[in-house]
């Protein structure tokens, strides 16, 4: 009978995700690593490892859905932790002036904080969180995703009369098309 380490080894080779992700991640042994929800559908985040923090909402987010089990073994050993508002404001300004703030969820935000106030490394295939890390110098690592390569600022155009404007809005306030968002281009 396989440990059930073993088991879990198994599982992700079948399922194509590259193991080395967290094996990669260094040996320091105070590094922390923060886990957003994506990180831990992949199946390649090690729950026991003492290295974890959760954000809390991470955690309301994996019970609403399916994957509940993942958790159910490993949630007495888990280390839940929810950040402060300061750091909760300097994500949302950082995430503002990136573009990225109406598609950062609250528990991505949460991530992020966590992540900031912690020092820590964050565990995500969400590309605005990568984005919003990149922009505060919080480190990451995707799992089995390519990391985005550049920090990324936004801007919002209409795409009837074209008409920039500072924030995400779903139609143009002057002439009613839709507002896309497109990758800023920063003149030299």
């Amino acid at each position: 009978m396989l440990e059930k380490k073993d088991q879990s080894h198994i599982y992700l080779s079948m399922r194509g995700n590259k193991l080395e992700n967290m094996e990669n991640l260094g040996t320091e042994e105070k590094e922390i690593l923060v886990p957003d929800t994506s990180a831990l559908l992949t199946g390649t985040v090690d729950l026991t490892d003492s290295r974890i923090l959760i954000p809390s909402g991470v955690i309301v987010e994996i019970k609403r859905g399916k994957p509940a089990r993942i958790l159910l073994d490993h949630e007495p050993i888990l280390k839940v932790v929810s950040p402060k508002e300061e750091s909760i404001r300097q994500v949302k300004e950082a995430a503002r002036s990136s573009g990225d703030l109406t598609y950062l969820s609250e528990t991505d935000i949460e991530v992020l904080s966590v992540a900031f106030e912690r020092k820590g490394i964050i565990l995500t295939n969400d590309y605005s969180i990568q984005n919003v890390a990149k922009r505060m110098q919080i480190n990451f690592k995707p799992c089995g995703i390519k990391p985005i390569d550049e920090e990324i600022t936004w801007a919002f155009r209409c795409k009837g009369c074209r008409t920039i404007h500072k924030e995400s809005i779903k139609e143009c306030r002057i002439c009613g098309h839709k507002v896309v968002r497109y990758k800023q281009v920063e003149q030299h």
